[in-house]
C-alpha cells in the first residue's frame, strides 16, 4: 500500500510540473515577432506625423481663408461666442490656460 501511495503523490506532483524549452526556432520566431511589432509602430508613428502634417496645414489654410472673407470671419465669431457662452466657469478657466499656453 506505501508504494501505491508514493506513486499517487508522485503523480500528483507532476500534475503541477512546469517547464519551458527554448530552442532555436522558438528564439528566431520571437525574434521576427518584435522586429514586425516594433516596425509596424515606427510605420504608425510615421503616418501619425504626416496627419498630423495635414491637419496642421488644413487649419492654417482655414484659417487664412475665415480671415480673407469678413462674412465667414463675423460667422466664426459669432459661432465662437456661442460656444463660449456655453462653457462652464471651470471649462473657462481651463481654455484660458491653454491659450495662456501656446502664446
Amino acid at each position: 500500500m506505501s508504494d501505491e501511495t508514493n506513486t499517487s503523490n508522485v503523480e500528483k506532483k507532476s500534475m503541477f510540473k512546469f517547464s519551458f524549452e527554448l530552442n532555436a526556432y522558438v528564439g528566431i520566431a520571437v525574434c521576427g515577432l518584435l522586429w514586425f511589432g516594433y516596425s509596424g509602430h515606427q510605420e504608425n508613428l510615421k503616418n501619425s506625423q504626416k496627419v498630423n502634417d495635414l491637419l496642421v496645414k488644413y487649419e492654417k489654410t482655414l484659417d487664412a481663408a475665415i480671415k480673407n472673407d469678413s462674412a465667414s470671419l463675423r460667422n466664426y465669431q459669432k459661432n465662437l461666442e456661442k460656444a463660449l457662452s456655453d462653457l462652464s466657469p471651470q471649462e473657462k478657466k481651463i481654455l484660458e490656460a491653454a491659450l495662456r499656453l501656446s502664446e
